[in-house]
């Protein structure tokens, strides 16, 4: 595994947020999207690419480009949050995925000063996200340990296709063309300087 991560930097290990070094909690990532995509469509179907049958391999390649296009979003998102920080508009001193036991959290950004916690969820779905993606991503953020029972939760949900109700105290939404317009936004912002 070294030779993957360290030579070859194929590879990531990932903590979950606050458990930085914690051996047994970590998971490993392949880095980039390319070799991802590769082996999860290319490498298990060659013998079929081979031998031409494309048709076999295009019924697999839907649901393996739904689930890259998913973890490509929670990066999106991941860096959105990291514009809005920039832009003053939230802070945080911590980021990272968290998980513990069947628990996982996309992302969660810790704003020691301020005592508040951001529990962020990406949904990439063709339907828009329900109050119910809201009430599980809450459940979840009660096995979150940083000061339980002392911090301020914010909610914050990020989904492909928009949302079926409107934001409330301490949620905020983000749809993809909300992404997609303050990205473009800073892009102007950058060409014009």
């Amino acid at each position: 595994m070294r030779v993957l991560e360290e030579d070859l930097e194929l590879v990531e290990r990932r903590y979950p947020l606050l458990s930085e070094g914690s051996r047994g909690r970590a998971r490993y990532y392949v880095r980039d999207s390319f070799t991802r995509f590769w082996f999860r469509l290319v490498y298990p179907n060659r013998v079929l690419l081979e031998l031409g049958l494309y048709r076999e391999v295009a019924s697999k390649l839907h649901e393996a480009s739904e689930r890259l296009a998913s973890e490509a979003f929670e990066e999106v998102a991941r860096q959105h949050f990291a514009l809005l920080a920039k832009r003053g508009c939230v802070s945080f001193t911590k980021v990272g995925r968290w998980w513990f036991g069947d628990v996982e959290i996309d992302l969660v950004a810790i704003d020691e000063r301020q005592g508040a916690v951001y529990f962020i969820e990406v949904k990439w779905s063709k339907q828009p996200v329900g109050r119910e993606v809201l009430r599980k991503l809450e459940r979840k953020a009660e096995e979150f340990p940083w000061r339980r029972g002392g911090r301020k939760d914010v909610y914050v949900l990020y989904s492909r296709s928009g949302f079926t109700f409107e934001p409330e105290d301490g949620v905020l939404l983000f749809s993809l063309a909300d992404v997609e317009r303050d990205f473009e936004r800073e892009r102007t912002l950058v060409t014009e300087l």
